[in-house]
């Protein structure tokens, strides 16, 4: 139920600070994290769970300070994430064979991705190309542009 944060630097492994995950700050945990990120300014994490949500942190406060829903995961689920690099925006894994784009401000999704034929496994940004790439268990690899769009190839 605790996010434990650890410095390895100085080669003695050292905790440095624990965040609760659970909103009410109790001990009961109804998720796992399955996937987890800093946001591109590092103010943020965003943890990925198997109960069709993704929370949002605040790194110097350690509190939650959003929930994004709509992706379709479940306990079986091997959710992933990632940040568009504005931090306005992030990506999320769904098994609906979709890629799930909330914007950060207003929690919404405000599009959803369709292209794969089988789940999509993994996502990540490359800012230095302005795409969003995916792979799914369909054994394709996606380019978006835009992210908002469509793919440029396959």
């Amino acid at each position: 139920h605790h996010l434990h944060c650890i410095d390895f630097s100085s080669g003695n492994p050292n905790e440095v600070r624990q965040i609760n995950i659970n909103a009410f700050g109790d001990d009961y945990v109804s998720f796992t994290v399955m996937h987890i990120t800093f946001s591109p300014d590092h103010k943020y994490i965003l943890i990925s769970t198997d109960r069709d949500r993704l929370i949002l942190f605040d790194w110097a406060r350690g509190k939650q300070i959003a929930n994004f829903y709509g992706a379709a995961n479940d306990e079986y689920s091997q959710p992933r994430h990632c940040w568009d690099p504005s931090g306005h925006y992030i990506y999320g894994t769904s098994q609906d064979k979709s890629i799930c784009v909330w914007e950060i401000k207003s929690q919404e999704i405000v599009a959803r991705l369709e292209g794969h034929s089988g789940i999509v496994r993994d996502v990540h940004f490359c800012k230095e190309l302005g795409l969003l790439l995916s792979c799914g268990f369909d054994g394709a690899v996606k380019l978006w542009k835009n992210s908002h769009q469509t793919a440029v190839k396959e």
